[in-house]
């Protein structure tokens, strides 16, 4: 049924009190469809009489918050759940029927859950492939939906995430329905019952469904100057990060314009692989640091033959530091990704160095 009783101290709670027009007690109202208009109960005050008066009232509610409604992205995530205890699923038209809400009131509802129940419109293009994987077609040549009702039970021997399912046989009915899951849920404590159904060929392995795509969570933007030591160490040669250390020209001829393009091209490109194990850092052709460390790198024999043109380094650390050069001595966005993609991919060479810089 899923109705809920609830009661409120109306001397604690006079707004209310107002609100609904509470006069005398004890009062009894009944709130139906429409929560803000509740009906007066004017029955007799036995337990009798108001279950009577709630299962009359009651009739056409669903009990949505007992059932689940289903797509394909959402089935892994349901069958997940038969661990704990049996499921159900509907396959019907476009609205669970009452006689199914009611089932999931009974069974789902209160603090010790004996099933869980959930519904596909069998008839929408996404039910139609739920109901694929099960063998069963949910939608007649006519368009009206085949409705099949199926039951889960946990298996060791079983299929997708370890359960198997039974078919409810017959014509989808509510007497046959209550009769089909009490059956279901007094066979989940006997575990003995439930590997004999795959035995005895009355129950078939669940297939696989794919577990939902989770977003890939995005990593901040790792591209910083070079303007100190601490930088240096944190951001590039004392990380666990692969470095890609980019030491702009030191010749001063148009410096300005060239770091503020080769900014825009690192930015870019720190952006696009923000997710993947490399940081970059850039040092102005201006900056003391360009040269100590084009110095550090030229007593570590490794040249770019670029003289004191761009380098471009992919620095990796540790106890066995190793950089690899790129060969074009150019900040420009498809040949650094194509050095980069190199270096992520383990294409390109690396040379093994004795000391990490030290500014």
């Amino acid at each position: 049924m899923g109705a809920k009783v609830a009661w409120l101290d109306c001397g604690q709670a006079e707004e209310i009190s107002q609100k609904f027009d509470i006069r005398g007690f004890p009062t009894i109202k009944g709130f139906g469809k429409d929560k803000s208009k509740p009906e007066d109960y004017q029955g007799a005050r036995e337990e009798a009489a108001l279950v009577a008066h709630v299962e009359e009232n009651a009739k056409g509610f669903s009990c949505s918050a007992s059932m689940d409604t289903l797509k394909y992205k959402h089935v892994y995530g349901f069958l997940s759940r038969v661990k704990k205890r049996p499921l159900f699923i509907l396959f019907g038209g476009k609205e669970a029927p009452d006689w199914y809400s009611g089932l999931a009131g009974e069974y789902s509802s209160g603090k010790k859950k004996k099933a869980e129940f959930g519904f596909v419109d069998g008839v929408s293009k996404d039910g139609q492939k739920i109901g694929k994987r099960f063998g069963i077609q949910t939608k007649s040549k006519s368009g009206k939906p085949k409705g099949a009702l199926l039951a889960f039970h946990a298996s060791k021997n079983g299929g997708g995430q370890g359960s198997i399912y039974v078919q409810m046989a017959g014509k989808l009915k509510s007497a046959a329905a209550e009769s089909f899951a009490k059956e279901v849920v007094a066979r989940s404590a006997k575990l003995q019952q439930v590997e004999e159904l795959l035995k005895l060929k009355k129950a078939k392995p669940t297939p696989p469904f794919p577990p939902p795509s989770v977003p890939r969570k995005k990593a901040p933007t790792s591209l910083n100057e070079l303007t100190s030591a601490k930088v240096g160490e944190r951001k590039c040669w004392k990380q666990s990060k692969m470095c890609l250390l980019v030491l702009l020209p030191e010749d001063g001829e148009g410096e300005g314009e060239v770091e503020a393009e080769a900014e825009v091209t690192l930015r870019s490109l720190a952006k696009k692989y923000r997710n993947d194990p490399i940081s970059f850092v850039w040092v102005r052709g201006s900056s003391e640091y360009n040269t100590q460390l084009r110095g550090h790198f030229e007593n570590e024999k490794v040249d770019s033959g670029s003289g004191s043109g761009v380098q471009i380094i992919a620095l990796k650390t540790g106890k066995r530091p190793r950089v690899a050069i790129m060969g074009e001595g150019s900040v420009q966005k498809k040949s650094v990704t194509t050095f980069v993609d190199s270096v992520l991919g383990g294409g390109a060479k690396f040379k093994k160095i004795d000391a990490l810089p030290s500014l």
